[in-house]
């Protein structure tokens, strides 16, 4: 139920559908009143609520209308939003835009009013029995809401286009991911382990039956499950991994009895499998969204070395948030603390060569990008252990492996890699030596 929920709440027309069903349950029930009950409660409704029939017709006519070209005038926005963020930004972005509430609600409240404006008017006729309506004064309150959510969306879309207010966000993202698994790791619930040895006997894999990415863990009801039957079970691909057909996906472990196929089973019910990658758990696809945002910035065509700086510093600002958890890999455990789930972490030193392995650094016209990473190194060794400062340190061969110092640089230039390489020294030295 929780992966259907999932699904559901991920999905692009789930909003708009509960706003079309709002639309369609007030015309309902307007029509009712209309129809069977305005002469019972007339004395309590306002005067100024109720029109004629015919002024009812052509005034949801109008309406419905106006609120399809509406649709269709915010659908085409969406449309160039889109674009903008495929060209500019990166094609992995878009579900940013269009899984956003404000982008889904304004269409489901547009396509609720048309559908509460043409309902109400097929069975708007003169033989309705009653003189006066109260539908159409409904239906211009629900176009005024309309009209507010319109302006709010406006709003968004001049928001949700400045990249800096993209990038901010997709920060924001792997924050939310990071901090739930250190409440985990503060409630003793989970641990970051180097080595760990499975001793148990029983065990039985689970293969991939089609190629696909390992999306997502369910870890609390796995981890109740596994406590429940006495099990301990091991992914061998890291969360965001692509799993090839046949692959290994888990393995369980038992030390008493055997593992059935119907475990194996209930295991998987945990686990989703998909075809795109998802930001929830994999704290390294919100880092590849960002390093191509940073890496259109400083192509030829958009050539805008300010996002590319900006963003490069972002991804130190991720890397220092995550690197406390990329000591080790994770190990979950049950109230007990006994291990019950096992599941792979990427290292700090690969996650920065994939990270900055496409920035080319090789002459003066590079030196801003390669002042970023320096930041971006500086951010990621003050939150790291004394073992990832040391990583942090050795990347700096890497990164600067073909800017050499014998370039013909101007002193300026010198003393601002002088300084920047200094504080990174001191940042990933500084615990060493005391």
């Amino acid at each position: 139920m929780n992966k259907l929920w999932r699904k559901l709440k991920n999905s692009l027309w789930l909003l708009p559908s509960i706003y079309s069903g709002i639309g369609l349950i007030l015309a309902i029930i307007t029509v009712m009143f209309d129809t069977y009950f305005i002469k019972d409660y007339r004395e309590f409704v306002p005067d100024i609520l109720l029109t004629s029939v015919d002024l009812a017709i052509k005034i949801l006519a109008t309406l419905a209308s106006a609120l399809l070209t509406m649709t269709t005038f915010t659908f085409s926005i969406i449309m160039v939003v889109l674009t903008t963020y495929s060209s500019q930004f990166s094609p992995r972005a878009l579900p940013n835009f269009m899984t956003e509430k404000t982008t889904m609600r304004v269409l489901g409240i547009f396509l609720g009013g048309f559908i509460y404006s043409i309902y109400s008017l097929l069975f708007m006729r003169k033989s309705i029995g009653n003189e006066y309506v109260i539908s159409a004064a409904v239906g211009v309150l629900f176009t005024i809401v309309c009209l507010l959510f319109f302006i709010h969306f406006i709003h968004y879309i001049g928001k949700s286009i400045q990249v800096d207010y993209l990038i901010e966000k997709l920060t924001k993202e792997t924050y939310e991911c990071s901090q739930a698994l250190k409440k985990q790791l503060k409630g003793k619930r989970l641990a970051i382990s180097n080595d760990f040895e499975i001793e148990l006997g029983f065990n039985k894999s689970c293969y991939c039956k089609e190629a696909a990415y390992l999306q997502m863990v369910n870890t609390e009801e796995l981890v109740s499950f596994a406590t429940k039957n006495n099990l301990f079970i091991k992914f061998h691909h890291k969360i965001g991994e692509f799993v090839s057909e046949g692959k290994v996906v888990f393995t369980v472990y038992r030390d008493n009895g055997s593992v059935d196929d119907q475990l194996l089973e209930t295991c998987k019910k945990h686990i989703t499998l998909a075809q795109q990658r998802n930001t929830s758990q994999d704290l390294s696809y919100s880092v590849q969204k960002l390093v191509e945002i940073a890496l259109r910035a400083t192509s030829p065509a958009i050539n805008d070395p300010f996002t590319a700086k900006h963003c490069i510093r972002n991804i130190g600002k991720v890397l220092a948030e995550i690197s406390p958890l990329l000591e080790g890999n994770l190990l979950f455990k049950d109230e007990e603390d006994k291990p019950r789930v096992f599941i792979a972490m990427e290292s700090l030193q690969n996650l920065l060569y994939f990270s900055f392995y496409e920035f080319e650094v090789k002459s003066r016209k590079d030196l801003p990008i390669l002042g970023a990473i320096l930041d971006a190194l500086i951010l990621t060794a003050q939150n790291s252990s004394v073992e990832n400062r040391e990583v942090v340190w050795g990347f700096l061969d890497y990164i600067t492996y073909y800017f050499h110092e014998d370039m013909d640089l101007h002193e300026l230039d010198e003393e601002y890699l002088r300084v920047k390489k200094g504080m990174l020294f001191g940042v990933t030295h500084n615990e060493v030596s005391t």
